[in-house]
């Protein structure tokens, strides 16, 4: 006995739903419906099965699609970048130890005559107030009191 446009129940898998049919015009026919044709619950199945596989399974698949030179060929490009990003790194610490060093090499010696110049002339300042008293700051341009 052929059901209406279902086809036969093979007894491991429960009968299909009552919902339209994927690709189907949805109407039914006396016409026995072809293979390609699945209910909607089973092609969102198969979407969640799709989901279970990890990046890295993926990856590894879409590895086999791929003939050996164009694979050795990506390997060596990700491997020479790698390697590139490495030397970069490496040549740019030494680049900055280098202008580091040599900063405090060629400008600290200038910053600490500049503070010595700087306290002498503070110091030889202080002793002339002392020695010539108030008349000398009015010398230099400063008032001999403060008028309030």
């Amino acid at each position: 006995a052929v059901m209406s446009g279902l086809a036969p129940f093979d007894g491991d898998r429960p009968p299909p739903p009552a919902y339209p049919l994927v690709g189907g015009s949805g109407a039914m026919s006396s016409e026995p419906q072809q293979q390609q044709q699945k209910p909607i619950e089973d092609v969102l199945d198969d979407e969640d099965e799709l989901e279970d596989e990890t990046v890295a399974e993926r990856i590894l698949a879409l590895a086999e699609m791929f003939p050996k030179p164009v694979r050795s060929a990506a390997s060596g490009l990700v491997s020479g970048s790698f390697q590139l990003t490495l030397w970069s790194f490496r040549q740019a610490s030494n680049l900055a130890w280098v202008a580091t060093t040599t900063g405090l090499i060629a400008l600290l010696p200038l910053i600490i005559e500049r503070e010595r110049v700087g306290v002498e002339e503070a110091e030889l300042e202080n002793e002339r107030k002392m020695m010539l008293g108030p008349a000398s700051a009015s010398a230099a341009g400063q008032p001999a009191f403060a008028h309030a």
